[in-house]
């Protein structure tokens, strides 16, 4: 959406491109509606369940697929405010002002600060409901996770137009700093099961690996340097104008930041459900063990030949 943002200026001058506006909602409602009997009709509705579950948290089912999508969502905030970024560039054909001058306008300044909120908002209630309905502890831990990525965009918007900006700025770097240490804490111990084996090989792992060695080293030290990525938008900042560096241009800044985080979601997904594959740390499956499915296949074949005979 960033990219299109960027090359919009090239198409357009002072219209406003209604044809864009109307092909951006129907794309979305052709991804959420389950009245089509094409392109996937039955994820398409499994997919407005989960969203409905999301949506009215504390109170909706917290499954697997529940909380991993609405863990998804908290990856696409920069996506959420491109969105209406692009709906606000269509609709008034300023094309020509970037991200960060748009923050100007206090409904799409606002706009991306509840786009950075709402998703931990969901996280945490989802949390609670776990709480509620099993009493495990770790899901009140979990909570707590979400709760410290709650205070950052509360002291961007309360000290984002008052006086005292430099307090407000330490206020957020330390919050900040906070949340993304627990955050990455919690991804190895918990979603990712690690730091429970000190056998040779599987140093700081655990026992039952589905992917090689290296590839959880790989994934630790990248996850960590990546969840620190939000730390250029400071450096943007200080060089704003210094139009000489490239960290002086928004659109760099936003696009890197948003690979970074497709790219550490996705190492995250591949290695949380694995975990819970092997592990259930906090409960979500109610039998200890997944059957393999090459073994049922097997099994039921025996059994065919059996009735056979």
């Amino acid at each position: 959406m960033t990219c299109v943002q960027i090359k919009l200026r090239y198409f357009f001058t002072s219209e406003v491109p209604w044809f864009l506006i109307a092909l951006l909602a129907i794309f979305t409602i052709y991804c959420i509606q389950p009245v089509l009997k094409c392109g996937y009709r039955t994820a398409r509705y499994q997919l407005l369940i989960t969203l409905k579950e999301i949506l009215i948290s504390p109170f909706g089912r917290v499954r697997f697929r529940d909380f991993f999508f609405a863990d998804v969502i908290t990856s696409m905030g920069g996506t959420l405010q491109d969105i209406g970024f692009s709906v606000y560039f269509c609709y008034t054909a300023d094309i020509e002002r970037d991200k960060r001058l748009s923050l100007e306008v206090e409904w799409l300044h606002i706009f991306s600060i509840v786009c950075g909120f709402i998703p931990y908002w969901f996280r945490f209630w989802q949390c609670i409901n776990k709480y509620h309905n099993t009493r495990v502890k770790a899901h009140l831990l979990n909570a707590g996770k979400y709760s410290s990525k709650l205070i950052p965009p509360l002291v961007t918007t309360i000290y984002s137009k008052a006086k005292g900006q430099g307090e407000g700025f330490a206020i957020y770097l330390l919050f900040q700093t906070i949340a993304t240490l627990y955050c990455t804490v919690w991804d190895y111990y918990m979603d990712w099961g690690l730091f429970r084996s000190k056998e040779p090989g599987k140093y700081m792992l655990r026992k039952d690996l589905g992917y090689p060695a290296k590839f959880y080293y790989f994934a630790m030290t990248t996850n960590l340097l990546l969840r620190f990525f939000w730390v250029l938008s400071i450096i943007h900042w200080a060089y704003k104008d210094d139009s000489d560096t490239f960290m002086a241009h928004f659109e760099v800044v936003t696009v890197s930041a948003m690979f970074a985080e497709a790219i550490r979601r996705t190492q995250w997904a591949l290695l949380r459900v694995e975990n819970e594959f092997h592990n259930n740390f906090e409960q979500y499956r109610t039998i200890p063990t997944i059957p393999n499915l090459m073994d049922e296949i097997e099994e039921e074949g025996n059994n065919n030949e059996e009735a056979k005979l």
